[in-house]
């Protein structure tokens, strides 16, 4: 079993998009979400 472990997304939905993306090319079997999700303000795409 391939396991894919993130961590500190901090609302980075678009970094979060692109290691999900990866995830899927290896065929990871399980995700296991270690740290923060959310920040306290959204994530702004120009930075």
């Amino acid at each position: 079993m391939k396991l894919g472990i993130i961590t500190d997304i901090h609302s980075n939905i678009v970094a979060l998009n692109e290691v999900l993306e990866e995830f899927e090319k290896i065929k990871i079997d399980k995700i296991i979400c270690c740290g923060v999700v959310k920040n306290e303000r959204y994530y702004n795409i120009s930075n």
